[in-house]
This record gives C-alpha cells, sequence and structure tokens, in this order.
C-alpha cells in the first residue's frame, strides 16, 4: 500500500512549531545570560576619583593682652600704632588688647591726673578685666611708679608683686605670661635695679618669660621727653625691639 503523503500545510505547522520552540529556547537563554551579567559585579573601572584638597584653616591671630602703667599705655608716642605694645603686637602678627593705665603699678592705683579716669585699679585688681578677654598671651609690664613704695617699704611692695605673678597664674594656668621689667628714665638706681630683680625673681615662680629693659638699659638719655619720665616715639621702638629680640615664645 503506498505511503500517504503528508500535507504540506501540517508541514508548515510543524515547522512553525520546532522554530517556535528554538526561539523560546534563545530568548530563555538570552534572559539568563542577562540577568547573570546583572548579578555579576562589573569590574573596577581604571580611573579614580579625584581626591578632595582640604583647606588649611587660616590660625586666628593670638589674642594678647597688655597690662602695664602710662608706657604701656602709649603715653609719649605720637599715635596709638607707634606705642610699643602696638610695634610688637604688629611685628608678631598678634591681635592687642591694651588694658595699661598711666600712673599705675603693683601697688599704685591713679585718678585722672595719671590715667585720665577717675580711678585706675593696680595690676592685681586689672587682672578681672584681663580674664574677661580670654588672652592667648598675658603681658604684665612696667612698676616704676611704684618705685616710691618699694623705697619707703620693700618688703610689703615685693609680696605684692609676687601676689600678682601667682593670681596671673591661677587666672590663667596655662598661656605664657611675659614680665617685662621697668623702664628707667632716671637711670639704674639701686632702686630701680632691686626692683627689677622682685619681678624677675616674682616672674619665674610661676613659670614666666621675663625681659628686662635694663643691662644695657633700653631708655638712654636721649630717648626721655622733656617731662623726664616718658620716651617719644624712638623710645618706644627700642623697648619693642628689645621685647622682641628676647622674646622665646
Amino acid at each position: 500500500m503506498p505511503a500517504r503523503e503528508r500535507s504540506p500545510r501540517r508541514a508548515f505547522f510543524s515547522s512553525r512549531g520546532v522554530i517556535g520552540v528554538v526561539v523560546v529556547a534563545l530568548l530563555a537563554v538570552g534572559a539568563a545570560a542577562l540577568s547573570a551579567a546583572a548579578l555579576t559585579p562589573s569590574a573596577p573601572p581604571t580611573w579614580t576619583l579625584p581626591t578632595p584638597t582640604d583647606t588649611p584653616a587660616t590660625d586666628e591671630p593670638e589674642r594678647v593682652v597688655f597690662l602695664g602703667d602710662s608706657y604701656t599705655q602709649g603715653v609719649g608716642a605720637s599715635a596709638p600704632a607707634a606705642r610699643w605694645t602696638s610695634l610688637l603686637s604688629a611685628a608678631e602678627g598678634w591681635t592687642e588688647i591694651n588694658l595699661g593705665r598711666g600712673g599705675t603699678g603693683f601697688v599704685t592705683t591713679a585718678s585722672v591726673t595719671g590715667c585720665g579716669l577717675d580711678y585706675c585699679p593696680s595690676y592685681g585688681e586689672m587682672l578681672a578685666a584681663a580674664a574677661e578677654q580670654k588672652p592667648d598671651i598675658l603681658v604684665i609690664a612696667g612698676g616704676q611708679n611704684d618705685f616710691g613704695a618699694f623705697v619707703a617699704d620693700p618688703v610689703t611692695v615685693t609680696a605684692a608683686i609676687d601676689q600678682v605673678y601667682a593670681d596671673a597664674r591661677a587666672a590663667f594656668p596655662d598661656i605664657p605670661i611675659i614680665a617685662v621689667g621697668p623702664s628707667s628714665p632716671g637711670g639704674e638706681t639701686d632702686t630701680v635695679v632691686d626692683f627689677d630683680a622682685a619681678v624677675q625673681a616674682a616672674a619665674a615662680s610661676v613659670g614666666a618669660q621675663y625681659i628686662s629693659l635694663l643691662f644695657p638699659a633700653v631708655v638712654e638719655p636721649s630717648l626721655v621727653l622733656p617731662d623726664g619720665a616718658h620716651v617719644g616715639d624712638a623710645g618706644h621702638q627700642a623697648i619693642a625691639d628689645r621685647i622682641k629680640e628676647r622674646l622665646t615664645l
């Protein structure tokens, strides 16, 4: 019996079925490959992100409080910028806080004729005002207004000098304290030398740096003004130069 011929239509649909299966299979393989690729971590890039450069913070200038007498206040200078405290601050890059009061000292207070105010306190009394300024450095300068009291009662004045430095260190335990000795427009007498030594000893007892304006004397006769007590611009410059030269911060 002769074999029955296969219907072209059935062959066509049969072929389409095979092709469909193949296509579905290929799509499945492709989807699986894509899924695998999505789950596989990509290789790290060959370039790197730039590292941010930190801009260094600009340091604030050190705040320096100056306690002292008329020399510190700037009497005799042609302008505030010409006084020794301002000259030194400019040279060192400091922010100057000037609490100098004319006519005052370790035991001596003043009034209108000395400082221009009804009352100007002694150095020890000024420590509270200094603390309010939150300084990075404290400078205590002068003492020549105490010479008369020192001659009359050296023990009491020496004790007062010691107390000022002890109180200063208690108020400012972590900052440098600079002690600048008295000026000597009248020359290096025994009183001046002994007073200078008393301040030096008091400063050393609390770890303060002492800078003497003697040996050799900064205030030479040619620098003294006609009032016999103060110096002009050249004298203030000489004091600033001495302190800067010997400063060891």
